[in-house]
């Protein structure tokens, strides 16, 4: 079915901004995954940190036994 110029014209009116909209929305998504992957690295690091110099060591407040996770 072959399209007349005034139904090109409208079906281009209509599909020209929703293709941009969708081209901008793309292009924030890929632009994040760096961003989301440099953020889950440096999260990652300092949880490690925080794990291995406040969480791994404890103290029982009764006996005084100090204990903490065993690293291979």
């Amino acid at each position: 079915m072959a399209l007349s110029g005034a139904e090109a014209a409208a079906v281009g009116a209509i599909g020209g901004p929703l293709g941009a909209l969708f081209g901008r929305i793309k292009s924030a998504v890929i632009a994040g995954l760096p961003g989301s992957a440099a953020g889950n690295a440096a999260g990652s690091a300092l949880g490690a940190v925080i794990n291995e110099n406040m969480l791994a060591s404890n103290w029982c407040i009764s006996c005084g036994h100090t204990f903490g996770a065993q690293h291979s």
